[in-house]
């Protein structure tokens, strides 16, 4: 937290700290399958990784929050909408 780092990074360094082995993420859902599972029902659980495709990534907290990168040069704890809407695909971990 307030280190700056954009929006894959922050994903990135999250699956590495849990022990996947990750590579140049994008902001593309199908890129993390190797790690999970796209949820299509039900709501969010803590450590989903939230995507509005081709333009933002996010890992779901808890309590409707969300870790984001790349907002005003730092790294934030904020609710789920952004300037893209709400998440349209979840990836949940294995």
């Amino acid at each position: 937290m307030g280190d700056y780092q954009d929006c894959t990074a922050v994903v990135e360094r999250a699956l590495r700290a849990i022990g996947y082995s990750v590579g140049d993420l994008g902001t593309i859902p199908s890129q993390y399958l190797a790690y999970g599972s796209l949820v299509t029902s039900g709501g969010y659980a803590p450590g989903d990784i939230l995507f509005w495709p081709g333009s933002h990534v996010a890992v779901y907290i808890g309590n409707g929050q969300a870790v984001h990168g790349g907002w005003n040069g730092s790294t934030v704890v904020a609710g789920l909408s952004t300037i893209h809407g709400y998440p349209s695909a979840v990836v949940r971990l294995k």
